[in-house]
């Protein structure tokens, strides 16, 4: 009898989908608590969707959280009013998931404290 080959590969397809469906999810929540859940200011708004953004670099491979970070803010700019804002938001978001993205085993690690500090600039 020969092992099933399918086995291996629904692991891995089963890995990716979990990984698109937790990128999907964690992309509306960067939405919602940027958009909704906000404190105007004078010039543009308070918000705690970058909460998200940190929680997903923590999460999820660099490419994933990039992308959460870049679609969530661009979303919630363009739907909000301040579409004007939306490149230059996906760009800043990405460059934090990016900076920020988990390389080790523990979430705080030496490397992810250290990208906080071009992240918050």
């Amino acid at each position: 009898m020969q092992p099933n080959s399918n086995s291996v590969s629904l692991g891995r397809n089963s890995l990716s989908i979990r990984r698109l469906c937790l990128t999907g999810a964690l992309t509306a929540a960067t939405f919602v608590l940027t958009a909704f859940l906000h404190i105007p200011v004078h010039n543009g708004y308070v918000h705690v969707g970058d909460a998200v953004l940190y929680l997903t670099a923590c999460l999820l491979p660099t490419p994933y959280a990039v992308f959460t970070g870049a679609a969530g803010a661009a979303l919630a700019d363009i739907l909000t009013g301040f579409a004007v804002y939306a490149p230059g938001s996906a760009i800043i978001k990405a460059a934090t998931a990016l900076c920020f993205s988990s390389r080790g085993e523990t979430f705080l690690n030496r490397r992810n404290l250290v990208g906080l500090l071009p992240a918050a600039v």
